[in-house]
C-alpha cells in the first residue's frame, strides 16, 4: 500500500527486522511486482524499486514464468519486446536486481547501454526485414554473448549509495558498518 513511498516503506522494514524478519534485495528471478514472504523472510518487490513501471514488472514476471533469466543478456534480449528504456534498467541494476545474473555490477553497469542498443538495432532490423550481409558480417552485437569488460567491483560505499538511490535502502551493508566497532 505504500509502494511510492520510500519513508514508510523504511519505516517498516525496521520493524521487520526488530522483529527478526530480514529483507532480501530485491532480485530479477524472485521478486513479485510487491514485497512477497520467501523461506520466512521479505523479498523487495520490483515497483518499489525507483523508475520502474507496472506494465514492465508484469511482463517481466509473465516473461520470467516461461523460464528464468539465465544472463543479463538474455534479460535483455527476452524484454527488448516490452516497454524497456535504460533509466528503467539502470535502476534495476543499481537496486542489485541483477546480482545473481553472473556478472558484477560493474560490468553490468559499463555495458547494460550498449547491450540494449543492440538488442534494439536487432529488433529493429529484423522487424525492417533490413538484416543485411554488411551487418552479419560486423556481427550487429545483440548483447547475446556480449564480451563484458574486465573490471572491478564497484567499490562497496558506491554499491551502497546506489542501493539508497534505487530503492531507498541499503542492502550490501551500510555506510557505518566499517565504524562500528568506534561506534
Amino acid at each position: 500500500s505504500v509502494l511510492d513511498t520510500t519513508t514508510k516503506i523504511r519505516e517498516y522494514i525496521i520493524d521487520a527486522e526488530k522483529f527478526g524478519v530480514k529483507v532480501l534485495p530485491p532480485d530479477i528471478n524472485e521478486s513479485n511486482e510487491s514485497f512477497a514472504v520467501k523461506d520466512g523472510n521479505i523479498r523487495f518487490g520490483l515497483l518499489a524499486i525507483k523508475n520502474v513501471g507496472q506494465s514492465f514488472v508484469e511482463n517481466t514476471i509473465k516473461e520470467r514464468k516461461r523460464r528464468e533469466f539465465s544472463s543479463f543478456d538474455d534479460f535483455v534480449d527476452r524484454m527488448s519486446d516490452y516497454d524497456m528504456n535504460k533509466r528503467m534498467v539502470e535502476s534495476l541494476i543499481k537496486s542489485g536486481a541483477m546480482d545473481r545474473l553472473g556478472k558484477r555490477r560493474s560490468q553490468i553497469m559499463a555495458s547494460f547501454e550498449t547491450i540494449i542498443d543492440g538488442a534494439t538495432s536487432k529488433k529493429g532490423n529484423n522487424i525492417a526485414g533490413q538484416l543485411d550481409f554488411f551487418s552479419m558480417a560486423q556481427g550487429l552485437d545483440t548483447g547475446l554473448n556480449f564480451e563484458y569488460p574486465d573490471i572491478p567491483e564497484i567499490p562497496l560505499s558506491i554499491r551502497l549509495a546506489q542501493e539508497k538511490e534505487a530503492t531507498g535502502l541499503y542492502f550490501s551493508g551500510h555506510p557505518l558498518d566499517s565504524y562500528k566497532d568506534n561506534i
